[in-house]
């Protein structure tokens, strides 16, 4: 039985190297990832509320309104809705 040869750690560092520059060229540099989340971080908090901040919820409820969109109700348009 023959094992494989063993990598001498400058070898091991090279092969490092290597593949941290492989995976900057595929993925882009950790900077770049960084800022793409921070924008879509940013854009999913501005496309979203605070239920607990935003709304109301010591105001008295209003008979006939609705508070969700009725279309988005799962019922809406079956035969139990009719």
């Amino acid at each position: 039985m023959t094992t494989a040869p063993q990598k001498t750690a400058s070898e091991r560092s090279e092969a490092t190297e290597h593949d941290v520059a492989v995976l900057r060229d595929a993925l882009g540099l950790l900077k770049d990832r960084e800022q793409v989340a921070e924008r879509l971080l940013a854009s999913s908090a501005k496309h979203s509320f605070d239920p607990d901040t935003e709304l109301d919820w010591v105001s008295p409820v209003e008979d006939g309104k609705w508070y969700w969109p009725p279309e988005l109700l799962s019922l809406y348009d079956t035969p139990m809705w009719h």
